[in-house]
């Protein structure tokens, strides 16, 4: 295969396929390429936990013609040590009442907070997408940037646990913020830059939303809105990279294919590294080195009540702060934590679905990488059971059988990761709201080209 494109979009996840979507519905020439996993898949259960979809993706791609059916999930919900549940909701009112119900001290500090952080992710969102196209901040944005101080400019830099200790007093609440803002990205808090992935909090598209159950699963109904806009839809693994003037890239396959394009997306920075690219940048911002996400499907003989009696809320297994960073320090190291923080989601009538991305991507023992074996799949299962029977005392009776699905493992003959330094090459940064960065910038870049 030899194909032409003006974009090639890698990825698999909703926003690589809306970002590809929305490119070919602008009559662009658009390939989307899927990397093949090593992990064999099961057939098993999806998730219904998804990211939003932001209206004007939506509008563009038509999508009420596909029957997708999605939601804000009605709370996210932290099971704390002492058994105390603590909550917030979608609206910034709603939250600050159930903190004043809850008895949290710090209640009344929480509009000012969302309002500082909605700030701060406006202009992170802006200079992330400038920085992940290569060029000079201009026009509107260009003068906004201009008259940031360098406080301000500090204050995108800073780290998620310092803004919360700025925040707040209660511990249990800066837990509890963390946890949602900085877990699914498998962050500890104490980036550099982190403080960005607060905006999950306040922006609709990035709070946790819901497939309904008779919704079909969304990125296969995402991949036939790509079909239904032109897009060419690519299986196989990037073999190397190389340039063709200024003007084109081409990407080589293992297979043998040959991708000429003008431009190229990594959808986020999970897609980079499954792709094998890597970029020169050093940041959280555009990769979470080392990291592999684990999914824990548990199938139980009977329901377990959900906490605050809300089956439709998101649910975290948390301790305290200081587990977060101990997590991801471990993940560095190439081994499991042991406090592993998980999220998990309900899942009518009998079925559990846990997550965690704090799994290293490769294990390291005696100073060498290994790669994953069955018994290492066993013991997250294992220590995904632990935590929630640490939260529900019966848990493990009502266990009838349990599947776990790897995402960003290595294995010991994946190749070495292609460096880039290419304005035409372009890691999607780390974002809260993944689609809608996805498509701004595939907008910005086709814009610019």
């Amino acid at each position: 295969m030899t194909g032409q494109y003006d974009l090639i979009v890698i990825g698999d996840e909703a926003a690589a396929y809306c970002a590809a979507a929305c490119s070919a519905k602008r009559a662009a020439r658009v390939g989307l390429l899927k990397i093949p996993t090593k992990t064999p898949e099961k057939k098993r259960r999806r998730s219904q936990m998804t990211d939003g979809i932001p209206n004007f993706v939506w509008r563009r791609l038509d999508l009420q013609r596909y029957d997708i059916a999605v939601a804000p999930v009605s709370a996210v919900v932290s099971l704390l040590a002492d058994g105390k549940t603590i909550s917030t909701v979608e609206s910034i009112a709603g939250t600050q009442s159930a903190l004043q119900a809850d008895d949290i001290g710090d209640h009344a500090l929480w509009s000012d907070f969302a309002r500082d952080v909605s700030a701060m992710s406006d202009d992170a969102a802006s200079i992330s997408t400038q920085l992940a196209a290569g060029a000079a901040m201009s026009g509107a944005n260009g003068a906004r940037t201009a008259t940031m101080s360098i406080d301000d400019l500090a204050g995108l830099a800073a780290s998620c646990a310092d803004w919360l200790d700025d925040y707040f007093e209660n511990e249990a609440l800066k837990t509890h913020i963390a946890v949602q803002a900085l877990s699914r990205q498998g962050l500890g808090g104490a980036e550099a830059g982190s403080v960005g992935s607060l905006a999950s909090l306040f922006d609709a598209a990035a709070w946790p939303h819901r497939l309904s159950t008779s919704s079909p699963p969304l990125c296969d109904t995402l991949e036939k809105v790509c079909i239904d806009a032109g897009v060419e839809i690519i299986e196989g693994a990037i073999a190397s990279v190389d340039a063709s003037g200024d003007k084109f890239r081409h990407l080589n396959l293992s297979g043998g294919e040959r991708l000429k394009t003008k431009l190229v997306i990594c959808a986020s920075p999970a897609a980079a590294r499954r792709a094998g690219v890597r970029t020169t940048r050093e940041s959280a911002l555009f990769d979470v080195t080392g990291a592999a996400q684990a999914t824990v499907s548990i199938k139980l003989s009977d329901r377990i009540e959900p906490p605050a009696g809300d089956a439709k809320a998101a649910f975290f297994i948390i301790d305290e702060f200081d587990d977060l960073q101990e997590a991801r320090d471990a993940v560095v190291e190439g081994r499991l934590p042991e406090k592993l923080p998980v999220s998990f989601e309900i899942r009518p009538p009998d079925e559990i679905i846990v997550k965690t991305a704090y799994c290293p991507d490769r294990f390291m023992e005696d100073d060498e990488p290994r790669e994953w074996t069955g018994q290492d799949r066993q013991a997250v299962i294992a220590r995904v059971i632990e935590r929630m029977a640490e939260r529900f005392p019966d848990f493990k009776t009502k266990i009838q059988h349990t599947d776990i699905f790897l995402d960003g493992a290595r294995f010991p003959d994946d190749q070495d990761p292609i460096i880039i330094d290419d304005p035409k090459i372009i890691i999607q940064p780390l974002s809260t709201n993944k689609i809608s960065a996805a498509v701004t910038l595939a907008d910005q870049l086709l814009n610019d080209h």
